[in-house]
């Protein structure tokens, strides 16, 4: 993982979210390095305090994204939403499908049909595998977000 001074100079970019928090974070620290230069006490506790806070939250951020930055989070967020919605579709499209292929049959019969149990078995494989990724990714970029929110 990053330093947070290896985050600050990788993030420099403006384009990037990220380069918000680090340009406060080194705002932060001209503001500590002046108050040190004027030997202003009550400006260096405030400016400590504030570049403490930006660092914490730095930190914070680089362990909820882990290596990503937060759009390849969102990225693999959405991913993970659009594979589970796939799923469900396919399985959706498999039953619709089946219906109108064998009307004679009974619904319960048409459930039974190998087609449409490997379709809902798959669903419910993807589903089950993705559900919890899903959950903890998006835990992680809801973090992410408000920690982001502070820096607009």
């Amino acid at each position: 993982m990053l330093t947070v001074e290896e985050f600050v100079n990788a993030r420099k970019d403006p384009s990037h979210l990220e380069s918000k928090m680090a340009r406060a974070y080194l705002s932060a620290l001209e503001e500590l390095e002046l108050a040190r230069y004027r030997g202003n006490i009550l400006g260096i506790e405030e400016a400590q305090c504030r570049l403490t806070e930006i660092k914490s939250d730095i930190e914070h951020y680089m362990n909820d994204v882990v290596n990503y930055s937060w759009t390849e989070l969102r990225d693999k967020l959405d991913r993970c939403r659009l594979d589970i919605e796939n799923a469900k579709r396919k399985a959706r499209n498999t039953l619709k499908r089946a219906r109108r292929d064998n009307p004679e049959l009974s619904p319960d019969n048409v459930e039974k049909l190998d087609e449409v149990r490997a379709a809902i078995a798959n669903r419910d494989r993807i589903v089950a595998e993705l559900k919890p990724v899903r959950v903890e990714l998006s835990r992680r970029f809801k973090e992410v977000h408000s920690i982001l929110r502070k820096y607009k």
